[in-house]
């Protein structure tokens, strides 16, 4: 009877462990970082690092953005997913160990500024339209996000050099959106 009750005893705690185990696991998938005080960046930003993880790349972010913005939500999520889309495409490309995309964004005196940086092995084409192999259309992210930057009085600068490519995108916070055709 002893060796009933020591099996058991051990059914029971592996039990106890797969439970655990399970719970820990729930809690880790559920426990969201936060990178800022906007509710919708933080989460966009998750399901990008997310994303990236799928490829082996390691996005460094550090955001200090407030909610309640006078910027569309729409648009403000549309902005940084297609620069962080953009940014893992491209870093998917670079050998393992080296695959790191770097997001900064902040607030100053009523402008946000955007940064991310990221290695890249392909030239630029000039052509800023290219077509992928699943038929889908490179090239049209960074006119989006040009055009919001326009809508809010700022503008985006890019720069490729020694195979790192860097965008800057800012918008001014504090004036009412324009509308550009």
């Amino acid at each position: 009877e002893s060796g009933k009750t020591a099996c058991e005893t051990e059914g029971f705690r592996n039990g106890v462990r797969k439970i655990t185990g399970e719970m820990e696991e729930t809690l880790r998938r559920t426990r969201r970082p936060v990178w800022c005080d906007n509710t919708l960046l933080n989460v966009l930003i998750y399901d990008k690092m997310e994303m990236a993880e799928k490829y082996g790349i390691h996005l460094d972010a550090s955001l200090k953005i407030p909610d309640g913005l006078f910027v569309h939500p729409l648009e403000l999520c549309s902005v940084f997913s297609n620069l962080l889309d953009n940014a893992v495409e491209a870093v998917s490309g670079v050998e393992e160990g080296k695959r790191k995309i770097v997001l900064r964004a902040a607030m100053f005196s009523g402008n946000m500024v955007i940064k991310v940086k990221n290695p890249y092995v392909r030239k630029a084409v000039n052509d800023p339209v290219r077509h992928k192999k699943d038929g889908g259309v490179h090239g049209i992210g960074l006119k989006i996000v040009k055009k919001i930057a326009e809508e809010y009085h700022g503008g985006m600068s890019v720069k490729r050099q020694d195979g790192v490519f860097q965008i800057i995108v800012y918008l001014d916070c504090g004036k009412e959106r324009k509308d550009v055709q």
